[in-house]
């Protein structure tokens, strides 16, 4: 019954962090993600240039010796990249290689900032834009790190429209379908009911019991009120006081 009590408790704790656990920024279009738990959206469209040449051109990188071209939604043309949202130009080559089109991007939230993946037409190449927040940037700016790995490609844009924004768009979250902390609850609710309807059966059947002795682990529950009233006693002179005090045994 132990083990079923403590699987029990660490049902709660998922439960309690299904939010940080859970959220994503999901692709509206190729300029826009949404917040899966109705927090904002970020819109890069006022970057985006719609003339067919990028907004960012010909960025040195500071690991290799290419050049990156970058423009977000919307697409642009430079040597032999066409029709790309990013493009790696070799300024002694003069060639260019599509590392990302507009059309196949992706958003993806780390926890701290929401992340832009561009795929090449062909599917071979990768761009990671990380979209870096900051409201008081007059305009834009692109710092390139260049080919880590193998046909991936790293770059990080700081820039106002970075920063998320009210949503004018339907709750994602409403027609998604359960979220984790919600199958989570789920669990946690049919755990508790097997796990009462089990611990009754055993005592009563096995042990004999009646009245409140068919409570499952009854000492535990008994003494629990006590525990967490310590606890929080505890954690409190810590950050309160700074120091712990105890009561004379």
């Amino acid at each position: 019954m132990d083990i079923i009590i403590s699987g029990l408790l660490f049902m709660i704790l998922l439960c309690r962090f299904d939010i940080t656990l859970g959220k994503q920024c999901v692709k509206h279009d190729n300029c826009i993600c949404v917040f899966d738990d109705d927090s904002g959206m970020i819109d890069l469209s006022s970057i985006g240039r719609t003339d067919g040449t990028p907004y960012f051109l010909d960025i040195p990188s500071s690991t290799d010796d290419f050049q990156y071209s970058y423009n977000p939604c919307g697409s642009f043309d430079e040597v032999s990249c066409i029709g790309v949202a990013a493009c790696q130009y070799s300024p002694y080559q003069f060639i260019g290689y599509d590392i990302g089109v507009p059309d196949k991007v992706s958003f993806n939230y780390d926890g701290l900032n929401v992340i832009a993946q561009y795929s090449s037409a062909d599917g071979v190449r990768n761009s990671f834009v990380t979209l870096l927040c900051d409201p008081g940037a007059t305009s834009p700016g692109l710092d390139v790190t260049g080919e880590l790995e193998t046909t991936k490609y790293y770059m990080t844009l700081t820039a106002a429209a970075a920063c998320p924004v009210p949503s004018p768009f339907p709750s994602l979250s409403s027609s998604s379908g359960l979220s984790g902390g919600s199958v989570l609850l789920i669990i946690f609710f049919v755990l508790l009911a097997v796990y009462i309807a089990a611990g009754v059966a055993f005592n009563k059947f096995k042990r004999g019991a009646n009245g409140k002795e068919l409570v499952p682990n009854l000492g535990f529950w008994a003494t629990l009120p006590g525990l967490i009233k310590d606890g929080t006693r505890f954690v409190l002179s810590k950050v309160c006081k700074g120091r712990v005090t105890y009561e004379p045994v």
